[in-house]
């Protein structure tokens, strides 16, 4: 009962109060991270690798090894970029295993839009958020959800800060839209 209430309390903390408790040693505040992130670290995982059971095994792998560095007294500034290059590292380590050092990205992480968590699971549902992007959409809002500001995004992808604020919201439009419609469906 105690821990359903704290863990409701959690629910409404922003990354860096969670984090900060966590750190201090509370499983509770680490479990919530947990969940906020979860699905979308599967996302980000499914986008890059052969098979959703590798998808599951990094996710997994990376929070633990999050955990185990927490639980040794390492320090995180910022949970979700930790998160990223964590789950960045620990894919390349798999391609790197299976002999490839590059693969075509073909889905997006951007699941974090949609509301309903059922839909998460969906990986046709995730195909459709991007099928109608363009390349320099799809490349804007990936680093983007990687925690890139527009000028290092307009730096990375040779674009101005303008045309990378016009590709992000053409893209988040799209997004919607393609939601929206789906919800109309289901």
């Amino acid at each position: 009962m105690f821990s359903q209430n704290k863990k409701r309390n959690y629910e409404s903390l922003g990354d860096s109060p969670l984090l900060e408790k966590w750190l201090e040693g509370d499983k509770i505040a680490g479990g919530v991270l947990y969940l906020r992130y979860h699905n979308v670290a599967l996302a980000f995982s499914l986008g890059r690798l052969s098979t959703r059971d590798e998808g599951k095994e990094v996710v997994a792998d990376t929070f633990y090894r999050i955990t185990l560095h927490i639980e040794k007294g390492g320090k995180i500034r910022n949970f979700k970029q930790y998160l990223f290059a964590s789950l960045r590292h620990r894919i390349s380590q798999k391609w790197k295993q299976e002999g490839q050092h590059r693969k075509k990205i073909k889905t997006l992480p951007i699941t974090h839009i949609v509301e309903a968590h059922e839909e998460f699971e969906n990986e046709d549902f995730l195909q459709r958020l991007t099928e109608d992007l363009t390349e320099n959409q799809r490349v804007c809002i990936e680093l983007r959800l990687q925690g890139y500001n527009y000028q290092e995004i307009a730096d990375r992808t040779q674009l101005t800060t303008v045309q990378v604020r016009g590709y992000l919201e053409r893209a988040r439009k799209s997004i919607r839209e393609t939601v929206s419609s789906q919800k109309k469906i289901s």
